[in-house]
């Protein structure tokens, strides 16, 4: 992929070394397509983004090495970094997705193109279109994106939400029980290594240890364990790697460890109920922003799980 042959190389490479996101897309779905992998590109200043879908999902690690090193060949004139989010057909939320800073990359306070969260990120642009694997033959290259850049979803996506509506991710806390979560709460949905979580002694059963996260020092935990339900990851280290929801409030990295993320839920915020004792336990109802009563599902608080007490004992001052 760090060499490909474009069918009217000069004109094409030279878009793409312009950063022309349809000329790109065109790069990428020659080699990608024959493996059943399609990519749509957008563009948004010096932000570049890509999304890969298929089935199964792309593979996170090849995809952005082999990204990584298209780029690192072509040095594009205009793009600084590029986000990669790999798919399944049909699903609204990435299995995982990445930042990638090229050389000469701003840095995260200089740059206004770098998303703050999982819902900031996917309002730039980064969502499947529904029948989009339906309507395109893995011998055909997908149609361009023209003036649907995936960059111009937000308008389109807030003009149809109301304003009490707001988005939630929906995840397992174990292998029985479901969870939402903001997305304006989450910074990032990934697959973390095993291998790279770094054990820490004399800690909570339910921390599993620490991950370098983009520089900064994760503290990794199975969320079930912290709100006292029964773990499904209780031999986690045997696992090549763990599907991970990170937050960050008051300077502070958590990551939820949990068996599996679902999908993007849309609820309206006037259903939402406040906590009930009874309902819930009461570990649970610490940590929850409260719930909607048509999937009886808690809404948990990003703020009261980074701020647990239990944990809060532990972390470094």
């Amino acid at each position: 992929m760090g060499n490909p042959q474009l069918a009217d190389s000069s004109d094409a490479l030279a878009l793409v070394k312009r950063g022309d996101p349809n000329a790109i897309a065109g790069l990428l779905n020659q080699v990608l397509n024959p493996r059943g992998i399609f990519a749509r590109v957008g563009s948004h200043g010096n932000c570049l983004g890509i999304l890969l879908e298929s089935a199964p999902v792309p593979d996170q690690d090849e995809m952005v090495t082999a990204i990584r090193q298209l780029f690192d060949d072509l040095k594009p004139e205009s793009i600084k970094f590029v986000k990669v989010g790999g798919y399944r057909p049909g699903q609204n939320l990435p299995a995982w997705y990445e930042e990638i800073e090229l050389e000469g990359a701003l840095t995260l306070a200089e740059s206004s193109y770098r998303a703050a969260s999982v819902e900031s990120w996917l309002n730039q642009g980064l969502e499947p279109i529904g029948g989009y694997a339906a309507n395109h033959q893995l011998s055909g290259l997908p149609q361009p994106l023209g003036q649907r850049s995936p960059f111009n979803s937000a308008q389109s996506l807030n003009g149809t939400r109301s304003e009490t509506e707001r988005r939630f991710l929906r995840f397992y806390i174990n292998d029985r029980e479901t969870a939402l979560l903001p997305l304006s709460s989450i910074q990032q949905v990934r697959k973390v290594p095993v291998m790279e979580i770094l054990p820490v002694p004399h800690m909570p059963d339910c921390v599993l240890g620490i991950y370098n996260w983009q520089g900064e020092m994760l503290w990794l935990v199975d969320l079930a364990q912290q709100l006292g339900f029964a773990s499904s990851l209780t031999d986690f280290r045997s696992l090549e790697t763990v599907s991970t929801i990170a937050i960050q409030t008051n300077h502070t990295c958590l990551g939820m460890v949990v068996p599996q993320t679902i999908d993007i839920e849309t609820h309206n915020l006037q259903q939402l109920q406040p906590p009930t004792v009874g309902l819930f336990s009461a570990k649970l109802l610490s940590c929850m922003q409260g719930y909607f009563v048509a999937s009886s599902s808690p809404v948990l608080n990003a703020k009261a799980l980074a701020q647990d007490p239990l944990l809060q004992v532990h972390y470094p001052r």
